[in-house]
Parts: C-alpha cells; structure tokens; sequence
C-alpha cells in the first residue's frame, strides 16, 4: 500500500514546486487548492493518507481549522503548516505539538520534515 502526502496550496506555483521536490524524494503527492477540496481528497485516501502540508492562509477555512477537521477525519496523518510568517505570529495559542514550518525554506529542510512526519504517522 501507498503512502500519501497532501499538499494544500491555493498558490499553483507552489504546490507545483513542492510536489515536484516531494516526488523526487519518493514522496506520493495529493493536491488541494483549498481546504474543503483537501478535506474531500483527505477522505477519498483515508486509509493511505499519512501526511499533509498546507499553507495556513487559504481561501474560505483558514489551514488551522482544516487540520482540526482532518484530525477527526484521518487522524493518524501528521499535518504539517505552514506560512510565510513567524510560528508566535501564525499560530500563537497552537499546541507545540502542531508542526510548523516557515517559508521560505529549503527543499531539504521540507524533505525532512515530511520524512519525520511519515515516520512519526
């Protein structure tokens, strides 16, 4: 069976940049543009979804609530957000348990997370 990541970015660019680095590491790659397409995917692949990454600021339900919600959906896939801003500015009253990653980053630093987060599903 297949593990599934699921990028959720309303930026073509780069959920495109992201899914062509993520599959040259051997990362099998979902797409969403939106949180209520992601929650739609999310169900679709519930039994081989195993990490998302997704922007906080998207349009209609924001990042942080869409995770909430794949949290009762899928809830053994890690979800990993991210944003342009500071953690403490994003996400001040988040759980440190949430994972969080500031753009830009490298394709290294997101390889690793990920890989961290699929080990850890």
């Amino acid at each position: 069976m297949t593990n599934h990541l699921l990028i959720v970015e309303d930026e073509d660019v780069i959920r495109g940049a992201l899914q062509r680095t993520l599959e040259r590491a051997g990362f099998t790659i979902l797409e969403a543009s939106s949180a209520e397409e992601a929650v739609a995917v999310a169900l679709d692949n519930r039994a081989t979804l195993r990490v998302v990454i997704s922007d906080i600021v998207l349009p209609g339900v924001s990042g942080p609530q869409m995770a909430e919600t794949l949290r009762e959906v899928v809830p053994r896939a890690r979800v990993i957000l991210m944003s342009g801003h500071a953690r403490e500015h994003v996400l001040p009253d988040s759980d440190r348990s949430q994972l969080f990653i500031q753009k830009p980053f490298s394709n290294d630093d997101i390889i690793a997370l990920a890989r961290w987060a699929l080990s850890n599903s």
